[in-house]
């Protein structure tokens, strides 16, 4: 057989070789990848129901972009809890019928507090998108992957001394996440910000016609708007249609699309904290969901990309709670995501303005 013949059968041989093993080893490093089932609870119906349904697009953006063998190791169950505590129980249980759960995710600070007790005691992983870091407080397996209420109202505080604002009022809905925003708000204040009035209003109450009465009779500068997303558009409205020209600031909410447009143009230059998203998110976000609040979503986001990481570097179910104290520092849809050591992560916060549009 001639040499060349020969050499030419050798090199095939041993490119086909080449690839086999390839292969061989690409398929061997996917399977390596530990599975990680992921239970969703979020408000994707109910007055909540634009943070789910954000938080829900974010978790899709990211899981779509994960590569395939992580995206193949990360299973995802969602369950709409209404944004009520009692249906949050039941969807955890339900998907722990289902199988073993190795990750819950909770939107909002009622079901967080009403799933922390199970997924504590069975052990699960427990990410919570909500202000009420007592979520995560002396936990072992559970996580606040959202602004803590603390940052966010240091943020506003600064802004009110930079902008010359001694007294305030506050005006709160009666849950716990609005609870927490007026206890760091008023924390941070001290020494500093009078508030001579804090008003509550129920969840279900839309009517604040008494509230601003109230507020119109009080010496004040400004008003802490620390009501929920359902209701918070409706109240600034109400506030300049019975002629208060009072300056209205909040703690991340005005972020919410369905508060901006139940405001109208009464939000126009109304400013507030918020985490910092990276531009490319936010366009690419805005492309895919043109009618959608982005408010959450940068959160469910980057949960799954944290997840994702947990996958590539082979973490087993156990490894995670470890993992997620430890995790490097990272930017996808947020600008900064760092562990905080408490069992929560930091977030670059910046204070925003809402557009002359509204939006």
């Amino acid at each position: 057989m001639p040499l060349n013949h020969r050499l030419n059968l050798f090199l095939r041989s041993l490119l086909i070789s080449l690839i086999v093993t390839t292969v061989a080893g690409s398929a061997t490093a996917e399977t390596a990848l530990s599975p990680l089932r992921v239970g969703v609870i979020l408000p994707l119906s109910g007055r909540a129901a634009s943070l789910g349904k954000a938080v829900n697009n974010g978790i899709k953006m990211a899981h779509e972009a994960l590569p395939p063998g992580t995206r193949k190791a990360i299973s995802l169950c969602i369950e709409d809890d209404l944004s009520e505590r009692a249906n949050a129980i039941s969807a955890l249980r339900k998907m722990e019928a289902d199988g073993k759960l190795d990750v819950v995710l909770t939107a909002l600070s009622n079901s967080g507090n009403a799933v922390v007790p199970l997924s504590e005691a069975k052990r699960i992983v427990h990410l919570s998108l909500a202000f009420d870091r007592r979520i995560s407080e002396n936990k072992q397996y559970a996580f606040s992957f959202w602004p803590d209420a603390a940052s966010l109202a240091r943020a506003a505080c600064d802004e009110l001394e930079h902008r010359g604002l001694k007294k305030a009022a506050a005006v709160t809905t009666q849950h716990e996440g609005n609870y927490a925003m007026r206890r760091a708000l008023f924390e941070c204040s001290a020494g500093k910000i009078e508030y001579p009035l804090s008003e509550e209003v129920l969840p279900e109450d839309s009517d604040f016609r008494t509230a601003i009465l109230r507020l119109r009779q009080q010496d004040v500068q400004v008003v802490a708007a620390l009501l929920h997303p359902a209701h918070l558009g409706i109240f600034v409205r109400s506030l300049r249609e019975q002629r208060s020209s009072l300056p209205v600031f909040t703690l991340g909410n005005f972020e919410d699309l369905g508060v901006r447009r139940a405001a109208g143009d009464a939000l126009a230059g109304q400013w507030y904290p918020a985490a910092s998203y990276t531009a490319k998110f936010v366009q690419d976000y805005r492309r895919r969901f043109p009618d959608d609040s982005i408010y959450g979503a940068a959160f469910g986001h980057d949960a799954v990309l944290l997840i994702g990481k947990a996958v590539e570097q082979k973490k087993s179910p156990k490894e995670l709670p470890e993992f997620f104290r430890r995790a490097d520092p990272f930017s996808g849809a947020l600008t900064k995501v760092s562990p905080d050591g408490k069992n929560g992560f930091d977030f670059q916060v910046e204070i925003k303005t809402v557009g002359a549009d509204g939006l």
